[in-house]
């Protein structure tokens, strides 16, 4: 699954201009694996947390974790290049109907072969986008309650997120095309 990403070409060259958005995506991606040691830390300590075992229960689990780092990585990633225009809007929107198309397409057969699993990172792309259109301008105003929405993100609510939110935007379309 290949995702469209916004890129600004900087006064250098577009080779720069690629590595300087790989190297922002990668920390902020493991910036948000330093939250969750902490707030896993935090949950291990004390025993008092609202909501601690279903917590540690979301976060112990490794393909939830790279969901949620992969979902901060993409909207930081927008949150911080200022993308804020129709144009990408309808870069998130098509990726959101790839996501889509991915999660039909991931336990059909191919080849005789099923795949049966979902790539954690795809899902926290997918996720991420959905963040990005759900906030768009307003990304930085809301960052905290973003946050806490990853927190307690998992695999089954991202991929029934991303089946409603495209559902959504096939029914937009419509309305848009026929009125």
């Amino acid at each position: 699954m290949e995702f469209l990403h916004p890129l600004h070409i900087n006064e250098r060259n577009i080779i720069e201009s690629i590595a300087e958005a790989l190297s922002s995506s990668i920390a902020y991606h493991e910036l948000f694996h330093s939250l969750q040691r902490i707030i896993l830390n935090k949950l291990k300590e004390d025993l008092t947390i609202k909501d601690r075992n279903y917590l540690l229960d979301i976060l112990n689990k490794r393909n939830n974790r790279e969901i949620q780092a992969s979902a901060f990585e993409i909207a930081i990633y927008y949150l911080e290049e200022g993308f804020n225009n129709a144009e990408v809007y309808e870069t998130i929107n098509d990726n959101i109907f790839m996501c889509r198309e991915y999660i039909e397409e991931v336990n059909e057969p191919k080849d005789g072969k099923y795949l049966n699993e979902y790539i954690p990172y795809n899902l926290g792309f997918c996720y991420g986008g959905i963040i990005v259109a759900k906030y768009k301008s307003s990304l930085a105003e809301n960052i905290q309650d973003i946050i806490k929405d990853l927190i307690y993100l998992d695999e089954k609510r991202v991929i029934d997120t991303i089946k409603l939110y495209g559902d959504n935007l096939k029914d937009n379309l419509k309305r848009r095309l026929y009125g």
